[in-house]
C-alpha cells in the first residue's frame, strides 16, 4: 500500500491539510524525511513536539482547531484524553470506527 501523496494530504474537498499551516507530531520514526517533505509540498510544516506533558506551556497551542491524529488503539485514546484535559478544543481525525474498519486487513 502507498503512502499518501501531496494532492491527498492537501486536496481542498477532504485532503487533513487544507488550510492547515503545522502538523503537531510526536516523534516517532513513521514520520520520515519523506513525509515532512510531503507535508513541506503541501505548505504544511511538520513540527515534532517534545512530549505531551509540554504541551501546556505552548500558548499558541490554546486556539480552536487544533486536531489531533494518533494511533486507534487504547495508547492512542489515552493520549487524546490527556491533550484534551489541557486542550478541551482538541478533535480527533481518523480515529472514528470507520477508519478502523477500512484497516482491518493491514
Amino acid at each position: 500500500m502507498d503512502g499518501p501523496n501531496r494532492a491527498e494530504l492537501a486536496d481542498a474537498t477532504d485532503g487533513f491539510l487544507s488550510h492547515k499551516r503545522f502538523l503537531l507530531h510526536d516523534r516517532d520514526p513513521l514520520f520520515t524525511p519523506e513525509f515532512e517533505a510531503i507535508l513541506a509540498a503541501s505548505g504544511v510544516k511538520g513540527v515534532p513536539l517534545p512530549g505531551l506533558e509540554r504541551l501546556s506551556e505552548v500558548r499558541w497551542l490554546r486556539q480552536p482547531a487544533l486536531h489531533y491524529w494518533g494511533d486507534i488503539d487504547t495508547y492512542g485514546f489515552h493520549i487524546l484524553d490527556r491533550l484534551r484535559s489541557t486542550f478541551p478544543n482538541a478533535w480527533s481525525f481518523l480515529m472514528d470506527r470507520e477508519t478502523l474498519l477500512e484497516h482491518v486487513p493491514l
